[in-house]
């Protein structure tokens, strides 16, 4: 690393001492050299080209095309010269010079120019609004091309400009898509693009400009942008583009972008954002040609939510302004009025181009302007001429006479001693190149140096003396070695001072074969070496420097530094540690040992030893305080607590600093670290004052736009962390289009909506849906304000919100919340149709498989109250095959086998019931109702063996006492009876009279019981009595009779036929079903 801090020392006084004798050097020594012929144009050429590269003022510029231009109007460079003033003139504004010379180009035979100066004229004469001339030079350029060149991918673009101004964007597109097949490329540029969006909103492929004007953020791109989401019907994304070209002071479509913003929240049907865009837009556009347009919208918003009174007095305004509906009157074109400012280059070119006599006067105002600033650019240039004339009017006069060259070295060193740069250096110039090569050219070589290196000039210093050595340098080489040495030194000077050290270092090495220049030629270079990172050669250099007795003790202490800052460099901490404490015992009274002091400390700390530095800084800023390096050890120790997150103490340290140096030029660097370092301790209220502080006071500081957003995060995180409403809403009002202000608004709200503030919290919910409407909080804001309206059991205005979310966000995932809520709230309100809907909005669209399961449910179910049976079991279906693992299958299984049984197929129920059996794990008390459920379908269907088959599986189900099973084993009872399988129907019974069910359950089995065994008992009776009869008339036949008679009874008798003298009337089976669980038709199942 190069050491912080070391200063380059002044050098030598020799300087000025050889300007002085050469002062007094005799003149008439080159009275005697005649003057060489003028030179040849080539030469010329290369001076004026090394001309223009050393000084790129436009005066300088166009002095030196103009002069080359009368020299020589028909050379070989002719075109060159021409179009290089016609752009000189473009550049400065003085486009009607300019286009003569453009033309002249154009229209020569043979001119390489030609396409360059086609598309100027046409740059031009677009710009001024002649757009057919514009065009005809464009279409010249393309037809005349003959390759593919960035040219005529311009031109092909300006006929896109032109088309397109006029209207004509059948052969915009044309010339478009010539553009794109010749130049690929040019499709990605931002104008192309912009180009392309703008031709397809024309051809109304809306997709299409869309695409080609994403991410272009230039107002007419999102403009049209807008246009085109807004004819997609796309409200939220055009909303979004016209707020981005509203919030565009200085854009010709903020006054319709904000029109179209409120319009797309009244086409979105959310009156309460169109009213109040509608109001804003008023405000803001008082006297806008859309006014009428405004008030008709806002009135109609204002009515649609109840406001009446403020929609009446907004009527009355509009049926007194409806003479302006008809006004529609649009500024095409606008006006550009530019005050001119306190530096106006173009006036100043204007003077130089009417020096020369090419001044156009087709605009007279503007050429007004730029007489004035060109005639003061002419004043600046001739002063130097003024005060030459004598001199120059005598070398015009004789211009062969050898005191020519003598002249122009009196004036040189005339002005060198007035410190007139310029005028010494024309005069050297004069000297050196207009007359043959003497010792006098020695002199003149070495004061044009001296005076460029004195005038501060360096690259001119370094350029001229590379042109003139190419010129004089063989002559040079060979004569006095004095001055080629002293122009050696000032050379390396000046490669030196541009921090081209290598170039430096072969100047100084030829300097220092002079034995009288050596020892400050040897300690330049041993500085030199040092910057070019050879660091053991620079100390060997300075070493020997020491030992010079020639130089001065200043220049001494400048080495003994450099060996210092060299073991720095090459990481040799110790030994440069020790160097620079041997430099301060050496040179106490230097004005560098503060600068000492400071390196020792850098060395403590890249050696590891932060403490160390720490002390050494300290040191140098108590005992120097007053010298500037020790407010930069100060601001060293503040950044190595900094970084080392010892906040405090660099507060301490920084705090200190600037109560003591609050004028420093670093204080700006110690203002802004003070802050950082309250930013970090999480010191937020010092550090706002503290980044106010460093913005009011460092308003030219690089770090200003760094500092408001710093500024801007604090304010943030105090305001979010303290919770403070007025704080987030101070933080909102004053950075309105932050992109953190968006957050800020809904964190305001959201504090206002969990204190229960209902009204504070919708308006500020609905502050962030104006002013925010593309960002991730807008659907979250218009979600708590239906949540709101919703908690405080207003189910119409919370439906008019879920509504406008579905409308405004249907991408996002409120949307699907605010689907299901909505889905909700109209199944409460039994209104199926429009909670299917809703639900149905859930169910396409992506979301979580919990959600998108129970909107799936839900759905069919709103179908089923709907009596839409039909779609309900095709959505319960959707429900089964794409949720097998949902716990709500069981219900919806039961749900669909329900609707087959409302739409009278009951062999679907039942299998739907069987599979159900089969593949659900059912609870003890659904495989009852399950099993009952199957046992009623098959009763119904005639089919009484799988009718008891199910009714069977009641019989081992626990628990016993419940009243699906009851009521399933009192069906199986009556089957039994049925049969007159009287033994299992008792058997049956009994097990209902011991299950523990009701006592309505139990009571009804046992008097069936009772039944059955009565007539049971009556018919044995009976069939005895028979058989008494028969064995009274015949024993054996009795007995035969008997046994016929018994098996007859068994098969004929049934329980319902009871004696008249029995009690029972009516079957079991009605028996039963009189009780409170008997079994019913229909849908056995509740809502999910």
């Amino acid at each position: 690393m190069q050491l912080p801090g070391v200063n380059i020392l002044r050098r030598s006084t020799l300087l000025p001492l050889v300007i002085g004798l050469f002062l007094l050097h005799p003149a008439s020594e080159a009275l005697a050299q005649s003057r060489a012929s003028l030179s040849a144009e080539i030469k010329a050429w290369k001076f004026l080209q090394k001309a223009a590269e050393t000084n790129r003022s436009p005066q300088y510029r166009m002095k030196l095309l103009n002069w080359y231009y009368r020299s020589y109007p028909r050379g070989l460079h002719g075109q060159d010269i021409q179009f290089a003033i016609a752009e000189t003139l473009y550049g400065q504004g003085e486009y009607d010079q300019a286009i003569a010379y453009y033309r002249r180009l154009a229209d020569a035979r043979e001119s390489s120019y030609r396409d360059d100066s086609l598309l100027r004229i046409g740059e031009i004469y677009y710009n001024a609004g002649n757009i057919n001339r514009a065009k005809e030079a464009w279409q010249r350029l393309t037809k005349l091309s003959l390759h593919r060149s960035s040219l005529m991918a311009e031109a092909l673009y300006g006929l896109i400009l032109c088309d397109m101004h006029t209207g004509n964007y059948v052969m915009a597109n044309k010339s478009l898509e010539r553009l794109k097949s010749k130049f690929p490329a040019y499709a990605d540029l931002n104008k192309v693009r912009e180009a392309t969006g703008i031709l397809r909103f024309q051809e109304k492929n809306f997709r299409e400009a869309v695409e080609a004007l994403e991410g272009l953020n230039t107002a007419p791109a999102a403009f049209y942008r807008g246009l085109s989401h807004f004819d997609q019907q796309q409200y939220l994304e055009a909303a979004d583009s016209f707020h981005k070209v509203a919030g565009s002071a200085s854009s010709r479509f903020t006054e319709i972008a904000a029109y179209l913003k409120a319009d797309c929240f009244r086409m979105a049907n959310n009156d309460a954002l169109a009213s109040r865009a509608y109001d804003g837009f008023l405000r803001d556009f008082p006297r806008s040609r859309f006014r009428a347009n405004a008030l008709v919208h806002l009135a109609d918003a204002l009515l649609r939510t109840g406001r009446f009174k403020e929609a009446m007095e907004i009527i009355q305004e509009v049926r007194k302004t409806a003479a302006s509906r008809e006004v529609r009157a649009y500024a095409l074109h606008q006006g550009a009025e530019v005050a001119i400012r306190l530096k106006d280059y173009a006036t100043a070119l204007s003077m130089l181009s009417e020096a020369i006599g090419a001044v156009g006067r087709e605009n007279q105002e503007l050429y007004a302007g730029i007489q004035v600033a060109k005639g003061y650019t002419l004043l600046l240039s001739g002063r130097i001429q003024e005060a030459m004339r004598t001199l120059k009017g005598f070398v015009r006069e004789m211009p062969h006479h050898p005191l020519s060259a003598a002249a122009f070295m009196l004036i040189g060193n005339d002005a060198y001693a007035n410190k007139d740069w310029d005028a010494a250096i024309s005069a050297y110039q004069t000297a050196l190149l207009q007359f043959k090569y003497s010792p006098l050219s020695d002199v003149a070589m070495t004061m044009l140096l001296a005076s460029f290196y004195q005038q501060k000039k360096y690259q001119d210093l370094v350029t001229n003396s590379n042109r003139l050595l190419k010129v004089v340098g063989a002559d040079f080489a060979t004569q006095n070695f004095l001055w080629r040495a002293y122009g050696h030194l000032i050379l390396g000077e000046g490669y030196y001072q541009l921090k081209l050290f290598p170039q430096a270092s072969s100047h100084y090495e030829e300097a220092i074969k002079h034995p009288s220049l050596a020892p400050w030629a040897r300690f330049y270079l041993a500085w030199s070496r040092y910057h070019e990172e050879k660091y053991n050669e620079a100390t060997q250099l300075a070493e020997k420097t020491l030992e010079q007795a020639e130089l001065s003790e200043t220049e001494k202490a400048s080495a003994s530094l450099l060996i210092a800052a060299s073991h720095f460099n090459e990481k040799e901490y110790e030994a440069a540690i020790a160097a620079f404490r041997g430099f301060r015992r050496h040179y106490p009274s230097d004005e560098r040992v503060p600068e000492s002091w400071l390196q020792e400390g850098w060395a403590h700390l890249q050696a590891g030893f932060s403490a160390d530095a720490i002390r050494t800084w300290s040191r140098l800023s108590t005992q120097h305080e007053d010298h500037p390096i020790a407010q930069e050890a100060q601001l060293l120790i503040s950044r190595l607590y900094f970084q080392a997150r010892q906040y405090k103490s660099a507060i301490a340290t920084l705090t200190k600093f600037m109560e003591a140096w609050p004028r420093s030029a670093l204080a700006a660097d110690a203002q802004w670290l003070l802050a950082q370092s309250y930013y970090n301790g999480r010191q937020d209220a010092a550090a706002i004052d503290a980044y106010q502080e460093f913005l009011t006071r460092f308003r030219r500081d690089a770090r200003v736009e760094d500092g408001r957003k710093q500024l801007e995060q604090v304010r943030y995180r105090h305001a979010t962390q303290s919770q403070n409403t007025k704080l987030l809403a101070e933080f909102v009002a004053i950075y309105p289009k932050s992109e953190l202000s968006s957050e800020a608004q809904y964190q305001l709200s959201q504090l206002l909506h969990k204190r229960k503030e209902w009204d504070g919290a919708i308006r500020e919910y609905r502050k962030l849906l104006l002013n925010y409407p593309g960002t991730s909080q807008a659907p979250l804001a218009l979600l708590s304000i239906a949540h709101i309206l919703d908690h405080q059991r207003k189910p119409e205005a919370a439906v008019k919100e879920y509504e406008s979310i579905l409308k405004l966000f249907p991408t996002s995932t409120v949307a699907i919340d605010s689907a299901m809520r909505l889905g909700s709230i109209y199944f409460a309100l039994e209104k199926y149709p429009d909670a299917a809907r809703s639900f149905r909005f859930a169910v396409e669209r992506q979301a979580p498989p919990e959600i998108k399961s129970a909107a799936s449910f839900n759905l069919a179910i709103s179908y089923k109250k709907d009596r839409s049976y039909a779609d309900s079991l095709r959505f319960f279906g959707d429900f089964i095959r794409d949720f097998p693992q949902d716990p709500k299958r069981t219900d919806a299984m039961l749900e669909t086998a329900s609707l087959y049984l409302q739409l009278d197929d009951p062999v679907r129920s039942a299998a739907t019931y069987e599979d159900l059996v089969r593949n659900a794990s059912l609870s003890k008390s659904m495989q009852m109702e399950v099993f009952n459920q199957l046992g009623s379908i098959y009763q119904k269907m005639g089919d009484a063996d799988r009718a008891m088959a199910n009714y069977g599986e009641l019989v081992t189900m626990t628990p016993r006492h419940t009243e699906a099973r009851l009521l399933g084993l009192a069906q199986l009872a009556a089957l039994y009876e049925k049969k007159n399988q009287w033994q299992e129907a008792l058997g049956v019974y009994d097990d209902i009279r011991r299950s523990g069910g009701k006592p309505n359950w139990t009571r009804a089995a046992l008097k069936r019981i009772t039944q059955i065994r009565v007539h049971l008992k009556a018919q044995e009776d009976a069939i005895k009595n028979v058989r008494m009869e028969k064995a009274e008339d015949s024993p054996d036949a009795a007995m035969t009779d008997s046994i016929q008679s018994d098996s007859k009874t068994k098969a004929k008798a049934k329980p319902s036929e009871p004696q008249k003298e029995t009690k029972s009337g009516g079957s079991q089976k009605v028996e039963m079903q009189t009780t409170e669980s008997a079994p019913m038709e229909g849908d056995s199942h509740g809502t999910h």
